[in-house]
């Protein structure tokens, strides 16, 4: 077979997890089916498998399809590279473009995308250099907490998402002190992509430093995502006579610039206030927006809690402040939510309550 062949890469849905060493009985149904398709409808192909045969199973790993003695096809399923707790498992097929077998591999495409994962799901990729990057799948739906969505003083989150992800400028620049909920606002933005974008979403989340040890100055990095994040980037400057930033800054503007088809949406999350950004980076054909993120106002937070009455433990916070951050609150609002320690015969020994207030000791 042509090792140039097409490759169609598509995660089967997995509705019964089970540890590495059993049988994921969805996507194990579902390659039976083809196997059986292919014997009924295509008798003049010749399917193959590779299998593990365990104590009380067995399991597909490969699925070859031969015509006379001439390989056309090979179904590779990635049991060990489940995402998501094992909810969704990688098949990739392989092929070599002939036109006479254009139908039984557009009928096996065919299954394979029905049986596939839906435009409700965002893949979210997390690249960590200095050690495996984490690669999973989550529902587009998680995040898109109506209460979250609130917790902006001066920005409505769902206008901000709609209008970034439609708009023709691919950069937008977030930047606040901790706590004043960028990394929230940024999950919310990601819930809306899939809505907005209306397919399955790529994302790839470069945090902190790890952005230069990962590939972040390459272009194809841009290309091959639908989002990519530079979280917690912590430079007061983001120009190109900074040494530091120049390579991811000069690919920024790469592929801003209008010339390519397909590029990411750049999200740019900082903890610092830019003191210097490269002129290239504002013009109004690349960047968004510039949002300062702000502590919450006492006379907004209580028009919130008429809205949401979950929310009113925390205006003990505003007795004595007339602002406040979203992290306070809502780490306020959780230590009222803690579940009663019906385990403790001796209230002394728990030291949880402490270490909110910093004052714990050993």
């Amino acid at each position: 077979m042509d090792t140039k062949g097409i490759i169609a890469q598509v995660w089967l849905k997995e509705f019964f997890p089970r540890k590495d060493f059993l049988i994921k009985e969805n996507a194990l149904d579902v390659l039976k089916t083809m196997i059986f398709l292919i014997e009924q409808q295509y008798p003049h192909y010749k399917v193959y498998t590779e299998e593990t045969i365990f104590k009380n199973a067995t399991r597909i790993d490969s699925i070859f399809i031969f015509k006379n003695d001439k390989p056309i096809g090979n179904i590779k399923i990635n049991w060990r590279d489940s995402l998501y707790e094992d909810k969704f498992i990688e098949v990739r097929f392989s092929y070599a473009p002939i036109e006479d077998d254009k139908q039984i591999i557009s009928r096996i495409c065919e299954i394979l995308k029905e049986e596939s994962l839906d435009k409700s799901h965002i893949h979210i990729k997390i690249d960590a250099s200095w050690r495996n990057s984490i690669d999973y799948y989550l529902d587009a739906g998680e995040f898109l907490n109506p209460l979250i969505r609130e917790l902006f003083y001066g920005i409505n989150v769902e206008e901000l998402a709609n209008a970034f992800l439609r708009a023709p400028q691919g950069l937008l620049i977030l930047f606040g002190e901790p706590g004043t909920g960028k990394s929230k606002l940024i999950q919310y933005i990601i819930g809306k992509s899939q809505y907005v974008l209306n397919k399955e979403v790529k994302i790839l989340m470069l945090k902190g430093k790890n952005a230069f040890k990962s590939n972040a100055d390459e272009v194809s990095t841009y290309i091959d995502n639908d989002l990519v994040i530079l979280d917690d980037f912590d430079f007061v400057s983001l120009t190109r006579r900074n040494e530091e930033v120049c390579d991811i800054v000069s690919t920024i503007l790469s592929v801003t610039d209008g010339f390519l088809p397909k590029k990411a949406k750049i999200i740019i999350s900082t903890n610092k206030k830019l003191k210097e950004i490269d002129p290239a980076l504002l013009r109004p054909s690349r960047l968004f927006d510039i949002l300062e993120l702000k502590p919450i106002p006492k006379e907004y937070f209580e028009s919130l809690c008429e809205r949401y009455p979950e929310l009113t433990p925390g205006l003990e916070l505003f007795e004595t402040a007339r602002e406040l951050k979203v992290s306070e609150i809502l780490d306020h609002i959780d230590r009222k939510r803690i579940v009663k320690k019906d385990y403790l015969t001796d209230k002394t020994i728990s030291k949880r309550i402490k270490a909110y207030s910093k004052e714990i000791g050993f």
